[in-house]
């Protein structure tokens, strides 16, 4: 078992308040669960300082999995990330890197994936879980 983080629904939420509705407390059970298998997946020897904003990104890439799942979404990366500055906003499409495996694909599928597989590009280690 993984050292436990600072990790709490509302961190979730601040980084990222599109994936849940975080006034619903039917979902605080399975948020908690997925904070929980987060810290467990993301290393702290690896990640560091940015274990936490793994965490985050993680816990919030399984909650988008987890309601893909129950719409019917297959899940393939389709990815539109979205930016707005000075009143102008646009969204565009992000695509998986030419090397990802096939088993790492999924990240590519929600924002919160590209943002870990980000932090872990960045700490040079690609996605190690433990």
């Amino acid at each position: 078992m993984a050292e436990p983080s600072n990790v709490d629904p509302a961190a979730v939420e601040a980084r990222y308040p599109y994936v849940i509705d975080f006034n619903d407390t039917a979902l605080d059970a399975l948020l908690d669960a997925m904070i929980l298998e987060s810290e467990d997946d993301v290393s702290e020897q690896q990640f560091g300082d940015l274990r936490e904003r793994a965490i985050i990104s993680l816990t919030a890439h399984k909650m988008l999995l987890q309601a893909q799942a129950q719409s019917g979404d297959d899940g393939s990366p389709k990815v539109l990330s979205a930016y707005s500055a000075g009143g102008v906003s646009g969204t565009y499409l992000v695509t998986p890197p030419e090397d990802i495996s096939p088993e790492s694909m999924h990240y590519y599928a929600t924002q919160p994936g590209v943002d870990y597989m980000e932090l872990a590009r960045r700490i040079g280690t690609g996605v190690r879980l433990v």
